[in-house]
């Protein structure tokens, strides 16, 4: 899957997916939230933004 967002084709294939578009938010959006409890907790101190970090982790 991760493949599928890194791929050149992706910007142009993208609406033909809206599925895996719609997951991958879901998905982002869960690990933000799962970042943001460690903020709360005082257990993560990021340096970048929750969303980047979200990001990047997914696509990984």
């Amino acid at each position: 899957m991760a493949g599928f967002f890194l791929s050149s084709n992706y910007a142009n294939d993208k609406d033909d997916f809206p599925y895996i578009s719609e997951r991958y938010n879901r998905i982002t959006e869960a690990i933000e939230e799962l970042l943001y409890e460690g903020i709360r907790k005082r257990e993560f101190r990021p340096q970048q933004s929750t969303r980047s970090i979200a990001s990047i982790s997914y696509r990984l």
